[in-house]
């Protein structure tokens, strides 16, 4: 049964990230959205009873907290928070709560690419990069463009992204808004860490091969 529940949690959380893509790359209408805010909302619903659940069966409830806090405050409903501010018309703050939602979908999909203890570190943080590089390409789609005249279409928003994260920065495209640049921020990081573990891999192999051949000449 737990399996089951943790394949269903996975799939609404790919359903997150997807309906987030939808939203930032296409138009839709005013019917649509409301569809998806309600679908939302449930979604959050589960996600916050999941995590009170394994919370209140988890032996070691303090670190449980401390593992999972950005779960939780992830899975609260933003629909409700975002009426609230459009009351005060903090129009940037509206908008950055739109692509916070998509956050629920990520940390789900995180765990399951991290939980393999047996699969290489470097697989997995590729994984982890190709995940944080989509939704931050989503991000600079959703945050620059109309100000940015680099950014025209999620192309532009995946070259941006790109470029980022792997740290060649040609400076045709640059974040210009504070959310671009902390996207960028985080692309940055994980690209020094992804270039990292892989120089590290390639030194690894490297040695190993050395070894066997210094074993080989030996023996």
């Amino acid at each position: 049964m737990s399996k089951k529940w943790d394949i269903f949690i996975l799939a609404l959380s790919l359903y997150v990230i997807a309906v987030l893509a939808v939203e930032v790359i296409t138009s839709l209408s005013q019917r649509t959205i409301e569809i998806i805010d309600a679908i939302d909302f449930m979604i959050c619903m589960i996600f916050i009873g999941d995590w009170i659940y394994f919370y209140k069966a988890s032996p070691k409830k303090k670190d449980y907290v401390k593992s999972r806090l950005i779960d939780l405050i992830a899975s609260v409903p933003f629909i409700q928070v975002f009426r609230l501010f459009r009351i005060f018309r903090i129009v940037r703050i509206v908008r950055a709560f739109r692509v916070i939602r998509g956050i629920k979908g990520l940390f789900p999909i995180l765990r399951v690419i991290t939980k393999n203890k047996r699969r290489s570190i470097l697989i997995t943080y590729l994984a982890c990069t190709i995940l944080v590089y989509f939704y931050c390409a989503l991000g600079f789609m959703h945050f620059e463009k109309g100000v940015n005249d680099g950014i025209r279409n999620f192309g532009d928003a995946s070259w941006m992204a790109f470029t980022t994260v792997t740290t060649i920065g040609y400076g045709d495209i640059y974040p210009k808004t504070t959310e671009g640049r902390i996207m960028a921020g985080v692309l940055v990081m994980l690209g020094m860490g992804l270039f990292s573990l892989v120089t590290a891999e390639f030194a690894s192999f490297f040695m190993d091969f050395l070894k066997e051949e210094c074993h080989d000449r030996e023996g």
